[in-house]
């Protein structure tokens, strides 16, 4: 839109960033501690209650960045999208969650680990969003964190599930995936989908 935003100084992992850019959420060189900024405030927030030496959470920023989910090994929860204040626990993860979606009008979040299992949960009351969505012969097991990738399209009408040498997706709210030529294979290092969930970069 004609404009670029600066980063505030000192950020050295980035570790989720809002949709159109309406925030981000890091961990600060030097002291570790959490950070959410926003553009429209002049200083970030610190999350007090994440300790510095937590390393290898994932997060994600729901539609409109209100709220974020946060991952830290088998705990997952949800907190303010401006505030970083913890809002809900969300119960039944049992596994390390190494990717995390929002669908496209934020009533269910996905989470997934490197065995490529997703598992999901309804944000106005915790519970579960039926049973796990698990894809034929996963090509890769027991990868290290990063290296599984988990999307929606905006309008929340397609999942794909990212990993070396393998790209799947689901449409709807079917449980048959459907695989795709990865290409030049590798490790993934991110994934997206348009809006219509027609194309899907990774």
């Amino acid at each position: 839109q004609g404009e670029l935003r600066r980063q505030p100084e000192g950020a050295e992992t980035l570790v989720a960033l809002a949709p159109n850019g309406q925030g981000s959420l890091f961990q600060r060189r030097g002291d570790r501690r959490w950070l959410l900024w926003r553009p429209e405030v002049a200083r970030p927030v610190e999350i007090p209650d994440m300790a510095p030496e937590t390393t290898g959470a994932v997060a994600v920023f729901g539609p409109g960045a209100n709220r974020l989910a946060l991952a830290e090994g088998s705990r997952i929860g949800l907190r303010g999208g401006a505030t970083g204040v913890a809002a809900a626990a969300l119960q039944g993860l049992e596994f390390r969650a190494a990717t995390l979606a929002f669908s496209g009008d934020g009533l269910l979040l996905a989470a997934a680990n490197t065995n490529g299992v997703v598992r999901r949960w309804r944000v106005a009351n915790g519970g579960l969003a039926g049973p796990d969505l698990i894809p034929p012969a996963p090509a890769v097991r027991d990868l290290a964190q990063g290296n599984t990738w988990l999307a929606r399209n905006a309008d929340g009408g397609v999942l794909a599930l990212a990993q070396p040498g393998s790209l799947r997706a689901l449409r709807g709210g079917g449980t048959n995936w459907m695989s795709f030529e990865p290409g030049q294979g590798g490790e993934p290092h991110s994934l997206a989908l348009d809006r219509t969930g027609r194309r899907i970069a990774v």
